[in-house]
């Protein structure tokens, strides 16, 4: 009996460690330069759903240029903001997004969409 309650235990251990791979950033994460985008993958890997909200900000458009480094989130539990100023960026890299926990707001010139999306949970 011993060695199946050791044995349970080391299953859910295992299952809690790979899920916890997955999720990341309970306090969600604010980019404000490219090299944060960039530096994304090698920072969080394996990361695929955000726990916390996800924004970007740069009104003055000094720094983001792209989100081609997030293309593996699936899912944002908290909200996702974009204030990106008058520079037009594509937001179809974000391949993945099939989620949005709370609200999607978008300030700036952004083009393509979504094309995994299919709830946002709150307001956009």
């Amino acid at each position: 009996m011993k060695r199946f309650y050791l044995l349970t235990f080391a299953f859910l251990f295992c299952l809690n460690s790979l899920i916890a791979q997955n999720t990341c950033l309970p306090g969600g994460i604010i980019f404000t330069t490219q090299q944060e985008i960039d530096d994304f993958p090698s920072n969080y890997p394996n990361c695929t759903e955000i726990l916390g909200d996800m924004r970007f900000i740069d009104p003055d458009n000094l720094s983001i240029t792209n989100f081609d480094n997030l293309g593996s989130i699936e899912v944002i539990n908290g909200d996702l903001k974009f204030d990106v100023g008058c520079t037009t960026i594509d937001i179809s890299t974000f391949s993945n997004l099939s989620k949005v926990g709370n609200d999607l707001t978008i300030k700036g010139d952004l083009i393509g969409g979504f094309p995994a999306l299919d709830s946002i949970m709150g307001t956009l």
